[in-house]
C-alpha cells in the first residue's frame, strides 16, 4: 500500500506538470521572453465526454475516473497522460546530451537573451521537449567553461539518454512513460480513464536542507523575499513577515506556479525566502528546504 501511495504521488506530480506544460504549449511560441507579471496563467483539466454524463473532476480531486464515470480507488488505474510530460531525473544531474561539436543526439537548445529579463523560463524548455516526439530527455543549467560567462542559461533536449558529463547542469529531466488502466501503453493509445489532480502542498525536504536556488540574481529563481533587500537585486522584494514566517514563505511558493521548491533561513541577521523553478542545488549553510508535491487519495 505504501508503495502504491508513493507511486501515486509521483505520478500525480507529473500530471500537474503535464497540465502546466500543455498550458505553456497552448500559450504560443517558445519565446524565452519574461513571463507576464512573473507568473503563468492557470490551466485546469479538460473534461472528457462519452455517451452518458459529463465526466468531471469536481469533488473528485485526487481520484481516478474510469469508463462510464466509475470512481476507481485503491489501485493505480488511471491514464495520467493526454500529452507527453517530463519528470525530474536527479540521477542524471551533472549530465548533458553529447558534446557541443559533432554527433550529439540533440533535438534543440535554448539560451537566454537580454530580452528575457530577470527569469529564465524553465516551463518553456519542458514544453519544447514534451511536444517533440524525438526528445526523451533534457538537461538545464547555466554558465559556460569558455567565454559565455555565469549569466549564460541554457536547456538542451536529447533523443537519447543523457550521456556527457557537464558540471554546469543543475537539473535533468526525462519524458515519462504512458499509462492506461495501470498498465504501460504506447504513445497515442486511446484511454477511457481520467485522472483528477489533487491540490499541491508544500512539504519538508530534509535531504535538501542547507541548499538554495543559486546565488543572488540567478535566473532559475521564482522569487526572493527578504527582510532587507540589497541594492542591485531586481528579483528581491522586501517583506519581513513573509521572509521570516515559515507558513507564509511556503504559501509564497504554493501560490507561484513556477515554484517547485523553496528555501528559508536567516543570513547575516536578515531573513530570506527564495523560491526556485528547479530542485534546490546550491550549497548554503543554514537554509531549510521545502518542496511542492501533489496530494492524491489513490
Amino acid at each position: 500500500m505504501a508503495r502504491i501511495i508513493i507511486i501515486s504521488l509521483l505520478l500525480a506530480a507529473a500530471v500537474a506538470d503535464d497540465q502546466r506544460l500543455r498550458g505553456a504549449q497552448t500559450a504560443g511560441s517558445f519565446s524565452m521572453a519574461h513571463r507576464s507579471g512573473g507568473r503563468h496563467a492557470s490551466f485546469g483539466i479538460t473534461p472528457n465526454y462519452d455517451d452518458g454524463a459529463l465526466i468531471t473532476c469536481e469533488d473528485n480531486e485526487g481520484k481516478c475516473i474510469g469508463p462510464d464515470g466509475v470512481i476507481e480507488e485503491g489501485e493505480l488505474k488511471c491514464n495520467t497522460v493526454s500529452a507527453p510530460f517530463l519528470v525530474a531525473a536527479p540521477d542524471n544531474d551533472g549530465l548533458k546530451c553529447g558534446p557541443k561539436d559533432g554527433p550529439n543526439n540533440r533535438t534543440f537548445k535554448f539560451t537566454n537573451t537580454t530580452d528575457d529579463g530577470i527569469y529564465f523560463n524553465v516551463d518553456v524548455c519542458k514544453a519544447a521537449c514534451a511536444e517533440d516526439p524525438d526528445c526523451v530527455a533534457m538537461s538545464l543549467g547555466f554558465g559556460s567553461p569558455k567565454d559565455k560567462g555565469p549569466d549564460y542559461y541554457w536547456c538542451v533536449g536529447c533523443s537519447e539518454e543523457l550521456d556527457e558529463a557537464e558540471v554546469q547542469t543543475v537539473a535533468a529531466y526525462a519524458k515519462a512513460p504512458y499509462f492506461c488502466g495501470g498498465e504501460a501503453v504506447e504513445a497515442g493509445t486511446p484511454c477511457d480513464y481520467t485522472f483528477c489532480p489533487g491540490s499541491p502542498v508544500i512539504i519538508d525536504d530534509p535531504g535538501k536542507n542547507n541548499t538554495k536556488c543559486g546565488k543572488p540574481k540567478n535566473l532559475l529563481r521564482s522569487f526572493k523575499i527578504s527582510g532587507n533587500c540589497p541594492g542591485g537585486d531586481p528579483q528581491c522584494v522586501t517583506d519581513e513577515e513573509i521572509a521570516d514566517g515559515e507558513e507564509k514563505c511556503k504559501a509564497a511558493c504554493l501560490n507561484d506556479e513556477t515554484c517547485v521548491a523553496v528555501s528559508q533561513g536567516v543570513h547575516d541577521s536578515t531573513a530570506y525566502c527564495i523560491g526556485c523553478q528547479v530542485p534546490l542545488w546550491f550549497d548554503f549553510e543554514g537554509a531549510t528546504a521545502y518542496k511542492k508535491v501533489q496530494t492524491t487519495d489513490l
